[in-house]
């Protein structure tokens, strides 16, 4: 494996309820990392050299505050430049939204992604975002915005760098936003992610680590070292990427045929394909797919 980052889920747990979340965040969701759990990781981490990088997410990680900021100060005290994700919830004026983050940034925090669109939106207003954006400026953290363009509804967040992108057919969004979709499955012949040679996986906690969203590497960061799972990762071995890696969600979609899957009239493209077939094939393969509640809404 090239691995280059790691990023920590910290948490399913969110103050909102996004249409389009990947990973089926919520209010209702519970886990969380312990700090055992990231210490270890972080030390395992820094013990392959090619790891340079952490960011921590979620779900929303400023629900925790002091579990990012430990998590933060373990990291950068073992020479790793580390990143958050944030809706921007916590920014409810300048001030606050500097002691929010002042902590972090002498913990050593480098970097704030926000997270803003139309589906954000019904749950925190952009001029949160602003205000984060702004206070994030101030302490000298670079900072940018992510947003879906399909979904966004607004001007708002304007001095920081925008990273668009279209809805991402996984999680809550294959089934709630991807509707209406007339691509034949047999063409879905192509996956974006980097399965068999990924660059960085997503880690969450109860120690499964994400390929992609809901695509599982097969063992837990909790019983062995990521170190180690990455040295042993075989992805020929692993029968969803496999397939994924001969055909895309095609090719998958193949495979699930011989667990009973039927293939519906049209699909918005690969990633809601393969959203679908790995909710078909979550029973079969449950060290492999999970956790279950990123497949429902």
């Amino acid at each position: 494996m090239s691995m280059q980052g790691l990023h920590l889920l910290l948490t399913y747990k969110c103050n909102a309820r996004c249409r389009h979340c990947f990973l089926s965040a919520g209010p209702d969701r519970r886990e969380v990392f312990s700090s055992a759990l990231a210490k270890k990781i972080i030390d395992e981490a820094s013990l392959m050299p090619t790891v340079n990088h952490l960011f921590v997410e979620g779900g929303e990680p400023f629900l925790f505050p002091e579990l990012l900021l430990s998590t933060i100060r373990y990291a950068t005290d073992r020479g790793f430049w580390i990143g958050a994700l944030t809706n921007g919830f916590w920014a409810i004026s300048e001030q606050k939204a500097e002691e929010r983050l002042q902590p972090l940034v002498a913990a050593g925090l480098k970097s704030l992604s926000i997270s803003t669109d139309a589906w954000h939106e019904e749950f925190v207003p952009v001029s949160r975002v602003n205000i984060a954006v702004d206070a994030a400026r101030s302490l000298g953290l670079k900072v940018d915005v992510m947003y879906c363009e399909s979904g966004s509804a607004t001007d708002g967040a304007e001095s920081a760098p925008f990273l668009a992108g279209d809805i991402v057919c996984r999680g809550r969004a294959a089934s709630s936003l991807c509707v209406n979709g007339n691509k034949d499955w047999r063409s879905l012949t192509t996956c974006p992610e980097e399965l068999e040679c990924p660059s960085r996986v997503h880690i969450d906690p109860l120690g499964e680590i994400h390929l992609c969203q809901g695509l599982l590497l097969g063992e837990t960061a909790t019983v062995k070292s990521v170190n180690q799972i990455f040295k042993d990762y075989q992805p020929e071995n692993h029968p969803l990427v496999a397939s994924l890696a001969a055909g895309g969600p095609a090719e998958l979609a193949r495979f699930a045929k011989s667990y009973g899957w039927k293939p519906s009239q049209g699909y918005v493209d690969g990633c809601q394909l393969c959203s679908e077939v790995r909710k078909a094939l979550k029973e079969h393969f449950p060290k492999l797919i999970g956790p279950a509640f990123v497949f429902t809404n």
